[in-house]
């Protein structure tokens, strides 16, 4: 659900008409790409580039960027210097008040990124019975 309020939503509460993909090619697969492609076949959904260093420019000059919880996005977008738009998730269900990284600092991601843009993910109960399923109520 985070992706898809993103790309519904996000651009000043209209939808995004363009998605320009970022993911491994690696297996297992995030199942969240074949769901994004499927909901929003009204948009134009571009793929990576297919190169680590074409993919690394997408990140660091996109003016709209929505990450996932890793260090790799965190350093992604602490170096991009183009981005307008942030939008973060907290996908912990119980994190137990632990930061263990920067993005669960709503004040200092704000000042970073005036138009940021949190989510966190609800308690599902009872818990999918696999991460796919988990990862589409997401």
């Amino acid at each position: 659900l985070y992706y898809h309020r993103v790309i519904e939503t996000g651009l000043g509460g209209r939808p995004f008409p363009q998605v320009q993909l970022v993911y491994s090619g690696e297996e297992p697969k995030n199942p969240c790409i074949a769901e994004i492609r499927a909901k929003h076949l009204d948009k134009l959904v571009l793929d990576p580039t297919k190169s680590m260093v074409g993919d690394l420019c997408l990140l660091l000059k996109a003016k709209n960027l929505a990450v996932t919880m890793s260090s790799f996005s965190t350093s992604m977008k602490m170096l991009n210097t183009e981005v307008k738009r942030l939008f973060f998730v907290n996908t912990l269900q119980d994190d137990g008040g632990a930061r263990i990284n920067y993005d669960f600092n709503a004040r200092e991601i704000c000042e970073a990124f005036p138009m940021a843009v949190g989510y966190k993910v609800l308690k599902v109960q009872p818990r999918p019975p696999t991460p796919a399923a988990y990862f589409h109520r997401f």
